[in-house]
């Protein structure tokens, strides 16, 4: 049985954050200076067996290269370029998972990885574990996939990692969630409608049955400062978007002390507050991706 409320509050990059290029450095660290406690991100396989970070099953929407992920080495991975919209990032490469785990390992942050389907790939589940344990990283990764089997591989490895199930109906992940032991669940947010006052009564119910069973909720794909505040008051316990810096506002408005890995460093934000004025700090392009320092982080009434 699950017995740690997890308290996941709140916010999580989708991809990172959405004005750079999805599942990159870049990205994710923009996201996580506009001050989520997390990025979400996409684990795909090359031809030979180097897990790396793309979220279709072939690189030609969003680099400047082309072919399906398992027929494609990492040797040739490492000559492309990212692309956002049609555009070339020439200086916005894509990372191996490897890179993303040693970039942000004792860094403040968490990191929800999903596993992407591959049936060439058996080994695929389990090589996300083992990767996960080998760098001690068990406190800042969680893990999410659509297949069930592959959080059952990667649970059954190391019973330390945070697994939840992806789906679209949460009495469906709910059920397989406590038979087989695994933290959360990550339903999309259609299901939790929160359009009218019935509707918002329905979904907090659901919320409330989720929260019984001892597990945790995370909704996605939420974009929209006013519908993510929705979803913070009926007690969702993670909010997963592309807008990273609508998330900010609502960190502040709502006085949220998310569940950062190493409660006794400073939270990364974009939001501080000098000379009683709340003060925005503009997003730059980050040269080596470097780390922003924080200026603030106590809460001003």
């Amino acid at each position: 049985m699950i017995t740690q409320h997890l308290q996941t509050h709140y916010f999580w990059g989708h991809r990172g954050w959405s004005p750079y290029p999805q599942n990159t450095l870049i990205s994710f660290v923009g996201a996580l200076n506009m001050g989520v406690v997390g990025i979400e991100l996409d684990i795909a396989p090359t031809k030979d067996d180097v897990l790396f970070i793309m979220h279709d099953s072939s690189v030609d929407s969003t680099t400047d290269g082309t072919g399906n992920c398992v027929d494609i080495t990492w040797e040739y991975i490492q000559t492309l370029h990212a692309k956002k919209d049609g555009i070339v990032w020439e200086d916005v490469t894509i990372p191996s998972f490897e890179q993303v785990l040693d970039y942000f390992k004792g860094k403040n942050c968490l990191i929800l990885a999903e596993i992407k389907r591959y049936d060439t790939k058996p080994n695929l589940a389990h090589d996300v574990a083992k990767m996960i344990t080998d760098k001690g990283m068990e406190n800042q990764v969680y893990v999410q996939s659509y297949e069930e089997v592959y959080m059952d591989t990667v649970k059954a490895y190391n019973s330390n990692i945070i697994t939840g199930l992806l789906g679209d109906t949460t009495s469906v992940e709910l059920a397989y969630a406590v038979a087989h032991n695994h933290n959360f669940i990550a339903i999309s947010y259609s299901d939790y409608p929160v359009d009218t006052a019935e509707n918002i009564a329905a979904s907090t119910a659901k919320v409330s049955t989720v929260r019984a069973a001892n597990r945790e909720l995370f909704l996605y794909t939420v974009d929209g400062e006013a519908t993510a505040q929705k979803y913070v008051d009926i007690g969702v316990d993670g909010i997963i978007g592309d807008y990273a810096s609508a998330f900010n506002n609502l960190i502040w408005l709502n006085k949220l002390e998310q569940n950062f890995p190493y409660k006794g460093n400073v939270n990364p934000t974009y939001r501080y507050y000098d000379d009683y004025i709340w003060r925005e700090v503009i997003p730059q392009q980050y040269d080596g991706y470097d780390w922003i320092d924080v200026k603030a982080t106590t809460f001003i009434d």
